[in-house]
């Protein structure tokens, strides 16, 4: 690319070498883990040198028990489980409610 003529070459950050100078930015993800890290393994795979995550309040954080089994979600890997703080989020993962 004329534009960006070192875009694709590599670069050293403090003891980070990567690739290229193609990054992708950390953003919220709407989707369960695991197809969250199939998603992030395709934009590695397409050139992608260094991929932000998302850290700190995330799906991963979200209360695992005590909590409902709610059969609709089992094994659904593209379900969309409730925001915790929804009221929705509070009855499945809260048994107290």
């Amino acid at each position: 690319m004329a534009s960006f003529p070192h875009l694709f070459e590599p670069i050293q950050l403090g003891t980070l070498s990567l690739r290229n100078r193609l990054m992708m930015t950390a953003h919220n993800r709407p989707m369960q883990p695991v197809r969250y890290l199939r998603y992030l393994e395709e934009r590695s795979k397409g050139g992608v040198a260094l991929i932000g995550i998302q850290a700190g309040d995330s799906i991963w954080s979200y209360p695992s028990s005590p909590g409902r089994f709610i059969p609709e979600y089992a094994g659904d890997t593209d379900a969309i489980l409730p925001n915790p703080a929804s009221p929705e989020g509070v009855k499945y993962y809260d048994d107290r409610v």
